[in-house]
């Protein structure tokens, strides 16, 4: 049976605020179910946040890196 983590339980195992984690639940970042008032998570739920996370951080690198190769190509910068 998978193990339940609640919003500050699931804020100190990424070592952030309590804030943090309720919003990112709120916004559907992390998946979430919900027990009467209060948001219930589990260690795959914060796994696929981490992952998902994880890979778009570096699309986002890659990306940057692909785009000044492509301006230094096409001569961006020069006088």
């Amino acid at each position: 049976m998978a193990q339940f983590y609640s919003i500050q339980e699931a804020a100190d195992f990424l070592q952030v605020d309590y804030k943090v984690v309720y919003r990112l639940v709120r916004e559907g970042k992390i998946p979430s179910t919900r027990v009467g008032w209060q948001y219930r998570m589990t260690q795959e739920d914060l796994n696929t946040y981490l992952n998902v996370e994880r890979a778009r951080h570096r699309a986002d690198v890659t990306g940057s890196d692909e785009r000044a190769r492509a301006a230094r190509a096409n001569g961006a910068g020069k006088s």
